[in-house]
């Protein structure tokens, strides 16, 4: 790797997460319910041995050479830094926790659904907005390495778009990762021309196109 961020995962577990990391010295992971994502020191570093039966899992950036494990997606994702300051929007958003835990697994399921578990939310601070109690939306923090920390589960549900809740969600954690000196990253599909213009306009350019695969142990 010449960058941290050329496999996200691997730098989270190996500096500011390694409290999370589970594996050995040439595989890490996150625990289940905490994130699907396992990472390899590289391609040649064996896999398998860390994915439960029947279990999915995710590697962004290095993906293993050789595998016994069933390939269910192979895709890129934009992985997006800001590298410009732009005015932000007002912020919004209450603080969420272990107490929403579920209402957040259910929204981000609305939008990519597995990627969220009951403890994800242990990775970072989030914020919601909701409406008549419902939580209609929320965005986060998730990957965490030395200078960097991620926006993620950006999420709004599809009976309250285009009411400016993403752009004010984001704005509150891009707001403290300025006032801690971090630079802000995120990823997204390259399908999603929306979400691109809304990051674009926050300040973020595309750093890199990374591999991401989702594969599966037979149990």
């Amino acid at each position: 790797m010449t960058h941290p961020l050329d496999d996200p995962i691997w730098a989270a577990l190996t500096t500011a997460q390694a409290g999370f990391a589970a594996g050995d010295a040439r595989a890490k992971r996150f625990p289940a319910d905490v994130a699907p994502f396992l990472a390899l020191a590289d391609a040649d570093a064996e896999a398998d041995g860390w994915v439960a039966p029947g279990e999915a899992i995710s590697f962004i950036g290095t993906l293993p050479r050789r595998s016994g494990l069933a390939v269910e997606l192979d895709t890129t994702l934009l992985q997006m830094t800001r590298t410009r300051e732009t005015p932000l929007p007002a912020a919004a958003g209450v603080a969420l926790g272990a107490a929403d835990a579920a209402d957040m697994v259910a929204l981000t399921d609305v939008a990519f659904p597995g990627y969220f578990r009951p403890r994800t939310y242990l990775l970072g601070r989030y914020f919601g907005i909701r409406h008549e109690g419902r939580l209609v939306a929320m965005a986060g923090e998730r990957l965490a390495a030395p200078g960097w920390r991620e926006v993620s589960a950006v999420c709004t549900h599809p009976d309250h778009v285009g009411r400016g809740h993403a752009r004010a969600l984001m704005a509150r954690i891009m707001a403290l990762h300025a006032q801690e000196g971090l630079t802000s990253f995120l990823h997204v599909s390259p399908a999603n021309a929306g979400a691109i213009r809304l990051y674009e306009a926050l300040g973020f350019a595309v750093r890199a196109e990374l591999p991401l695969r989702r594969v599966r142990r037979d149990g």
